[in-house]
């Protein structure tokens, strides 16, 4: 780090030693700048470095894996400021921007400080933008300047996020949101985690270069509804943990407008199916290739039926199943079926003994399963979901714990089949041995996967993505 951070750092205790050099110029290649993934490599670091330091430090849990402190919430901070700063004076090829408010808490985070190293945001083409619920951040007028100078100068955001947790109700940003939106020619993504500030969709100066709008935590109201019918030429409308829907508003709808949506997701909001299934019935056509839908009920599939006949990709929370609604899923062509579920509290709704029994019902034409859960899957029940279905599956990506029991049986369908190409493993667990960390792949088995044409992919399933 160069001084300007490094004599930041040290007031009043010092986390860095004296003497330091960069050993790799890693910012200057940086092209994604994610807040999320720098807080947890900074929480993660300063776990590491300071374990010993201070003995008065108390601890927030201790387990085999080591020792996990409670760190100092301000050295974090402070930390995490220093390195936004050296990122955005060192990057020269970042294309997209994940800021934090409480970035901009320090003297030295202000305009003049950056000086030429802000104008060059103003080509950035993904602007992510987080405000936390500390009133602490909004007391000084850093965080602020920062929005103005992005509202005054740039204008050529493609995709512009903001993910708001302000019920500071005194503190209004509407003005800076409004001019950063209005001032954007050619504006494609925007996504809303905010129920404070959604109406920013009114202030688009044109609908027409719209093609993926995501809300989150939003209550739908009628300027929202008014926006959405004029987005022509939306590729993608994502809906999760809203409310406020209505059949008035579904009416005011008209799949006309959605010519062109290509993907669509209704996930976790706050009211009944009945309102989905409108939903759907509005907005649904057969432009749309891949759908998500949590609670799937049988109102809700028949209108799938219906209005999204060409779906390639389903992505399904399947807490209970009758065969109604197993006959219907049987009438559906879908390539690729995603089942994602969490571990149920209510232990008769099993998660596995629902894809068992779906099973029996995939569509011939399903050739790619995913499924992720965090129950436990025996034998005899993966043996029935892949050998009780018509399909032939070129791809499997299972997100459970897979011991070597249950890649046998992956294997033998594997060879019986002559089908399977690829299969993504999230986790492997060997209870052969008791042991707390995870071990390699069984190499014998790996080879027999290789000779039967098999490549096998082991990912980490908090980085996995559909």
């Amino acid at each position: 780090m160069d001084a300007e951070e490094r004599e930041h750092l040290n007031q009043p205790d010092r986390l860095l030693p004296k003497e330091s050099s960069t050993i790799f110029p890693y910012a200057k290649y940086l092209e994604r700048y994610s807040v999320k993934e720098l807080t947890a490599a900074t929480n993660n670091f300063l776990i590491y470095e300071t374990e010993g330091i201070n003995h008065k430090q108390k601890y927030i849990s201790q387990s085999q894996s080591g020792k996990i402190f409670l760190m100092n919430k301000e050295h974090r901070l402070r930390f995490q400021e220093a390195l936004v700063h050296l990122f955005l004076r060192q990057s020269e090829k970042l294309v997209v921007l994940d800021v934090k408010s409480t970035f901009f808490r320090s003297d030295f985070m202000d305009l003049d400080f950056f000086g030429e190293i802000l104008k060059k945001l103003v080509k950035i083409p993904s602007f992510q933008l987080a405000i936390t619920n500390e009133i602490e951040n909004f007391c000084t007028k850093k965080f602020f300047e920062f929005l103005e100078f992005m509202s005054n100068n740039c204008s050529r955001f493609n995709e512009f996020r903001i993910n708001l947790n302000n019920p500071f109700k005194h503190i209004n940003l509407s003005p800076l949101l409004f001019n950063i939106i209005q001032r954007q020619d050619d504006l494609n993504r925007i996504y809303l985690m905010t129920d404070m500030y959604s109406n920013v969709l009114s202030s688009l100066k044109s609908y027409n270069s719209l093609t993926c709008i995501g809300l989150s935590f939003t209550r739908i109201n009628d300027k929202i509804i008014e926006s959405l019918t004029k987005c022509v030429n939306l590729s993608k409308l994502t809906i999760d943990h809203c409310d406020g829907l209505t059949l008035d508003y579904c009416k005011r709808l008209s799949n006309e407008s959605f010519q062109k949506l290509k993907e669509l997701s209704l996930a976790v909001n706050k009211w009944n199916h009945h309102l989905t299934a409108s939903f759907i019935s509005s907005v649904g056509g057969p432009s749309i290739e891949r759908l998500t839908i949590t609670s799937m009920t049988n109102s809700i599939m028949e209108q799938v039926l219906n209005h999204c006949s060409n779906v390639k990709t389903i992505k399904l929370d399947l807490f209970e199943i009758n065969l109604e609604l197993l006959q219907k899923i049987e009438r559906m062509k879908f390539e690729h079926l995603i089942i994602n579920s969490l571990l149920l509290i209510d232990h008769s709704h099993n998660v596995v003994r629902i894809l068992s029994e779906l099973a029996g019902y995939l569509p011939s034409t399903t050739k790619h399963l995913t499924f992720n859960t965090y129950q436990t899957i025996f034998k005899h029940e993966l043996n029935n979901i892949l050998n009780k279905s018509n399909c032939s599956f070129v791809s499997l990506d299972f997100r459970f714990e897979i011991n070597t029991d249950l890649l046998n049986i992956i294997l033998n369908y594997a060879t019986k089949k002559s089908c399977l190409k690829y299969l993504g493993l999230a986790r492997y667990v060997d209870y052969a041995v008791y042991t707390n960390y995870f071990k390699p792949l069984n190499q014998n088995l790996l080879t027999q996967f290789k000779d039967s044409g098999v490549k096998v992919v082991n990912f980490n399933g908090d980085q996995y993505n559909c």
